[in-house]
């Protein structure tokens, strides 16, 4: 597969979501894309928020937890916004998944974060920059 092709704006999305799981370790869930955890403790958006790559991905896009369940607030104007408005489809009823809009915040295709998104858990939770690190350079 290799190196996957990620955007300048991916790149520091990436970043800030690392810097916030590792700020709030707690807050990092490989098994939710966003959901709601009492446990969490922190300041706003982290507080009472659980999340996987994707959905700390998604936070950094501007996303606001809110309820329980993979609900959020897309702030007007917000990456995740604009984002959500473009990869809707309302005639069908289609709404994008929390990957789906993470990948295109990255800058990349599903396929090309599936292995980050989905897979070697233990290591993510382990060491989350390690892991970010490894799909960079390895795309697996």
């Amino acid at each position: 597969m290799g190196a996957p092709q990620i955007s300048t704006q991916g790149k520091r999305l990436l970043e800030k979501a690392l810097k916030n799981i590792e700020k709030y370790p707690e807050s990092f869930n490989m098994e939710k894309f966003l959901t709601h955890d009492p446990n969490v403790k922190g300041k706003k958006p982290f507080c009472g928020t659980a999340a996987c790559f994707a959905g700390h991905i998604l936070i950094g896009a501007g996303a606001i937890p809110w309820g329980k369940n993979e609900d959020y607030r897309k702030p007007k104007g917000s990456l995740v916004s604009r984002l959500y408005a473009k990869l809707q489809d309302k005639a069908i009823g289609y709404t994008p998944s929390i990957p789906e809009l993470a990948s295109k915040a990255l800058g990349t295709t599903s396929e090309a974060v599936d292995p980050l998104f989905y897979s070697n858990f233990q290591a993510a939770e382990t060491n989350p920059r390690a892991r970010v690190a490894e799909w960079l350079k390895t795309g697996q």
